[in-house]
């Protein structure tokens, strides 16, 4: 492993600030804010303003666009594929069960990574089935807040993709079972990989 001093660490430090602070511009830029005329009220107009101003910019965005940039980036357009990312993500999840020294220093309930493995047959149907018709990138609403469990609160995610319908980034479908399901626009995976770029170049610039 190379080693790197504290002053180039510190400017690659300030790189990756710089490209989250620019990830986050870019998406609240290209997001369909609320409008106040079409709302029912001044106070409901500023309350959607204020949720907007809160989850767009924040972890859970862009860890739901990371999600999506992954699913794309790997080419996981098939009912095997997409089997074989569940299983990897149980497996890593009861893993994590039975690391007692993980459990302790995580601080996450071992209730909160039961409920996020996919275990039953109706769950795991509509995962495939979201895959074989509309292919790789898009995911019913409770995936999210399983291959999501080690960064957010189910929650938060949950509200996050709602803002992220409202401001047009998703596109609310009903898949198997009448789950709801999202497509994005690409605007997510456009945002994410140019975050990665820029952190990509940052490090490539020092390390060469």
């Amino acid at each position: 492993m190379t080693n790197l001093d504290d002053t180039t660490l510190a400017n690659l430090d300030g790189e990756f600030e710089l490209s989250l602070a620019l990830w986050a511009d870019e998406i609240a830029s290209t997001a369909t804010w609320p409008d106040l005329e079409n709302a029912e009220s001044d106070a409901a107009y500023h309350k959607r303003m204020e949720k907007f101003a809160d989850f767009l910019p924040g972890a859970e965005c862009r860890q739901i666009g990371r999600i999506h940039f992954q699913l794309k980036a790997f080419h996981v357009d098939t009912v095997e594929a997409m089997q074989s990312v569940s299983e990897r993500h149980n497996a890593a999840i009861n893993d994590d069960l039975s690391d007692a020294e993980y459990m302790r220093t995580s601080g996450i309930n071992p209730e909160r990574l039961r409920q996020a493995l996919f275990s039953s047959e109706s769950e795991k149907e509509v995962l495939l089935t979201t895959v074989a018709r509309f292919g790789a990138g898009v995911l019913h609403k409770s995936a999210y807040g399983r291959l999501l469990v080690r960064h957010a609160n189910v929650n938060r995610i949950n509200a996050t993709l709602d803002v992220l319908r409202e401001a047009e980034f998703l596109e609310a479908r009903k898949g198997a079972n009448n789950a709801d399901i999202f497509v994005s626009d690409g605007r997510l995976e456009a945002a994410h990989r140019a975050y990665l770029g820029r952190i990509c170049g940052a490090v490539t610039e020092v390390m060469t």
